[in-house]
């Protein structure tokens, strides 16, 4: 069941919003960070043989993030260079979320803008 799960996703990008509105006049940002899978002892997926590669077929830069590239983005947030973001989710996922990729046949297909041929 997926519904508290999602509900409590949705629900933190509510209350970061929420939050950075009430605080924001005291100077106070609030962002939050949602990550992807990390490469850690803790995540099993990211050492298995079969489940691990199954995964990273849909993450468009095809591996596991490292977890110093998570902090690098918390590192971000906190620092100067982010002082006017506020209210804000940064995904930081490998582009797992933006979409899904489908693979392209190699070989065009007929009347597509792929094939080069002009529609009459």
């Amino acid at each position: 069941n997926m519904a508290a799960y999602n509900a409590s996703k949705g629900g933190i990008v509510a209350l970061v919003k929420a939050a950075a509105l009430d605080l924001g006049p005291y100077g106070i940002r609030v962002n939050a960070v949602a990550p992807g899978m990390i490469r850690t002892r803790a995540n099993y997926i990211t050492e298995d043989p079969v489940a691990g590669p199954a995964y990273l077929k849909g993450v468009p830069l095809g591996r596991f993030a490292e977890p110093a590239e998570m902090a690098a983005v918390v590192a971000f947030l906190a620092s100067d260079d982010a002082s006017y973001v506020s209210g804000e989710l940064l995904v930081a996922d490998g582009g797992t979320t933006i979409g899904v990729r489908l693979p392209l046949p190699d070989d065009p297909l007929p009347g597509s803008v792929r094939s080069g041929e002009t529609s009459p």
